[in-house]
């Protein structure tokens, strides 16, 4: 099975408990690691309050009903040498699948694991004043914050050099009849004052 396969079928899974669990408690709780665990809050960007947020490190921005095509990112907030950062605050937000942004939907923080690993589950944004973007905030104490947007391969609107640099392959797989999209984007943080 492709990787892309496997991670499809590792979120259907964990998506279809979220599913039971809302529909049974009718709130909606937070993934990691395919577990249901806590309520995501919608939270302003940049700048982050100084407490830390409650949100654990994988969450669902897709609601049933949402429109538009699935999209789980996953990936690794990194050091310069590659090693991964526990504790790294990731703030996400985006536009829906029509482009546009709402005030309390398609946004939350995130915390990477003990291996600097993160994971959500969304929507492919639609297209909102250029390309189609998800806008991260990182930080940590130990390193210099960092914006940045993951953009995607194959966006129209995107010039073929970004692309290439830039630009977030994603893998389509079809589970029990839901199709996905996948794509991985790691990032890698400067130490503070360095």
């Amino acid at each position: 099975q492709s990787l892309c396969r496997r991670k499809a079928m590792q979120y259907y899974r964990v998506i279809c408990s979220l599913l039971l669990t809302s529909i049974m408690t009718l709130s909606w709780p937070v993934l990691a690691g395919g577990q249901v665990l806590a309520q995501a809050e919608a939270q302003d960007l940049p700048p982050l309050p100084d407490e830390q947020p409650t949100s654990p490190k994988g969450i669902s921005l897709w609601q049933p009903g949402d429109p538009g095509q699935r999209l789980f990112i996953d990936g690794s907030v990194l050091t310069p040498d590659g090693q991964g950062i526990a504790g790294a605050i990731l703030s996400v937000r985006q536009a829906d699948a029509n482009g546009v942004y709402h005030p309390d939907r398609y946004r939350a923080d995130l915390v990477t694991d003990q291996d600097g690993r993160y994971a959500f589950g969304t929507v492919l944004p639609g297209q909102y004043a250029s390309v189609k973007h998800i806008h991260v905030y990182v930080q940590h104490d130990a390193y210099q914050p960092l914006q940045t947007e993951i953009v995607f391969m194959g966006d129209e609107n995107l010039d073929e050099s970004t692309q290439r640099r830039h630009g977030v392959f994603l893998e389509e797989s079809t589970v029990e009849g839901e199709t996905f999209f996948y794509g991985r984007f790691d990032i890698t943080l400067r130490p503070a004052g360095g």
